[in-house]
């Protein structure tokens, strides 16, 4: 597979991992040179992030002539934004973009061109150092920073200077993690020196002003030392090029770059006529954004001392409020404080409050069960009401009046509340043992038991009530697969007879999948035993094969065996127990 930027060259597709510079003067045809190489990357299935500090990157959602679909890109952020984007969203960006190993990365426009320039300092700093950090050795991801002059600017400003050191370590050493780099830059003598520097190619398009030719003359006499590259850089035609790749190329080459085929919503309006808008674009699935974004602010709000020293606070003031009673405690959760995450000045407050936390853990539930939902309180209100009908726990013998003993000085308990013999399961633990007792004898993975219950298995209340599930003994695992024991089917009280029939099994799958992963489970069970090929699935469902809902549809189904992808994607075997349905 190669990249087709011109009719007379073609990169190969590990190029997505090159760190090149674009380099010309305005209205030479940079901006169409870096969005045919977007354009390239996305046929060839790498996920890429442009940075937009212009606003027009917009226009790749729509064809070139504007009247069909460009590329089901997500545009976040500007005055055409799917979504909005706030100067503070640069790390919850990143988390985002790079998501999980089932989805796989996100390809997006982040428009940064209605911030501030302190604001776009901001959200590229927190943006860059996530990145770098939580971006792993596997896969790759291109990151196009347009008027890079702008942001990484050669005179470097005290407020700036963290900002240039990342972004140089970034484009020095991002292709360990994976991470290619196209810096695009007007203004060459603007550009910081210290990161276009640590570029593998560079690609100059016209260039006019002596400033900006002495830096490609810098950079080139480093790597070649030859002057025919800047002797014709002013004569050079509306798309034309230099590129000078050293590991790729013996010598620089001359070519033109092709034309875009999406909409160029940058190109520069004509006297007398109305610039227009595009007037159809790719469609995105912004339900499945939703969800994911959802997700990581949550995990963002995890991380946030504002965010921690908040549910602090409303811990303590419904502690305080509930009436003296005699509460078991399932377990004691330590809030570990983060050093990299809480100034300095917070983490003697933040401790205090972690003290009085641990103090009243005893008379609390688990912390990481706090925010369960109103229906499963609810259901834990009804189960403690008839429990305490049928038998009220007896009360230790010469037992005192709490109130008389200090905190510090109260027997330690049980980990887990016991209640006529049993363990006292919450109504979210007891929902996971029906899901497990319902399958028995089959054998499941947490990946399973998650989509299935709602759970997200790397959530603290998925493991808050796993936990107690395994301590009770009415659970097993090993090796991955979990199953439930004969204690954990008594208490379960499901009416058990014969193993799930084919159809109960692909019923239960059905009930628990989002719309887009049951239509595509649909298709498969119905061409059983035979499968399809990505594009012909895709085709079937209405989906794009390289978009991101198909890729996470699919990574959904995968997850939990119920599909097998290889040269095509079928319907898993472990479904027809019985045979065909």
């Amino acid at each position: 597979m190669t990249l087709h930027i011109s009719p007379t060259l073609e990169l190969p597709v590990d190029a997505a991992t090159d760190t090149r510079g674009i380099l010309a003067k305005k209205g030479s045809g940079k901006s169409n040179a870096a969005v045919v190489l977007a354009e390239e990357l996305h046929d060839a299935g790498v996920a890429w992030v442009a940075i937009d500090p212009k606003g027009d990157w917009y226009g790749v959602r729509s064809s070139s002539d504007g009247t069909k679909p460009g590329l089901p890109v997500y545009v976040f952020g500007g005055k055409h934004g799917d979504a909005p984007l706030e100067a503070t969203a640069g790390a919850l960006m990143a988390d985002l973009i790079l998501g999980d190993e089932d989805r796989g990365y996100l390809t997006c426009v982040l428009d940064v061109s209605q911030f501030t320039i302190s604001d776009q300092r901001r959200f590229l700093l927190a943006f860059g150092e996530r990145l770098y950090r939580q971006k792993d050795e596997e896969g790759v991801l291109h990151l196009f920073l347009e008027e890079a002059h702008e942001y990484l600017p050669q005179q470097v400003p005290r407020e700036s200077t963290q900002l240039v050191s990342t972004w140089q370590r970034i484009v020095k050493l991002g292709r360990t993690k994976g991470l290619g780099i196209t810096l695009v830059s007007q203004r060459s003598a603007a550009l910081n020196k210290d990161v276009l520097t640590q570029v593998d190619e560079l690609v100059v398009l016209r260039t006019m002003s002596p400033q900006d030719r002495a830096v490609v003359k810098a950079w080139l006499d480093v790597h070649v030392g030859v002057t025919e590259v800047i002797n014709t850089l002013h004569e050079l035609a509306k798309g034309e090029a230099w590129l000078w790749a050293p590991d790729r190329f013996d010598a620089p080459v001359r070519f033109q770059f092709r034309r875009r085929r999406t909409f160029d919503s940058g190109a520069t309006p004509e006297v007398g006529k109305v610039r227009r808008a595009p007037a159809t674009l790719a469609d995105v699935d912004l339900a499945v954004i939703k969800e994911q974004m959802a997700e990581t602010i949550e995990q963002a709000k995890a991380n946030d001392p504002k965010e921690l020293r908040r549910r602090i606070a409303t811990l303590e003031r419904q502690l305080a409020e509930r009436p003296a009673e005699t509460v078991e405690v399932e377990r004691v959760v330590e809030v570990e404080v983060v050093r990299e995450i809480v100034p300095g000045e917070l983490i003697s407050s933040v401790n205090q409050a972690r003290v009085a936390l641990l103090d009243f853990a005893q008379r609390a539930t688990t912390l990481s069960a706090e925010m369960q939902a109103a229906e499963e309180r609810a259901l834990e209100r009804n189960d403690r009401s008839g429990r305490a009908e049928r038998k009220a726990p007896t009360p230790p013998a010469n037992r005192h009046d709490r109130g008389d003993i200090p905190a510090s000085a109260r027997p330690a308990r049980s980990s887990t509340p016991v209640i006529d013999g049993d363990v006292h399961l919450k109504a979210g633990a007891r929902r996971i043992l029906e899901v497990l007792a319902r399958h028995h004898p089959m054998k499941v993975t947490r990946s399973q038991v998650g989509t299935l219950t709602g759970f997200k298995v790397t959530g603290g209340t998925f493991q808050t009530y796993w936990s107690v599930l395994k301590r009770a003994g009415y659970i097993d695992e090993h090796g991955g697969e979990i199953s439930v024991t004969d204690g954990g089917l008594a208490v379960a009280g499901v009416e058990h007879h014969e193993p799930l029939t084919t159809a109960e099994v692909i019923e239960t799958w059905r009930r628990a999948l989002k719309a887009g992963a049951r239509q595509m489970l649909d298709v498969l069970i119905d061409r059983y035993p035979h499968g399809l090929t990505r594009d012909e699935l895709a085709d079937a469902v209405g989906m794009t094969p390289t978009g991101g809902t198909f890729q996470t549809y699919l990574s959904t189904l995968r997850r939990n065996g119920l599909v097998d992808v290889g040269a095509d994607v079928r319907a898993s075997e472990t479904l027809f127990l019985g045979g065909s349905p």
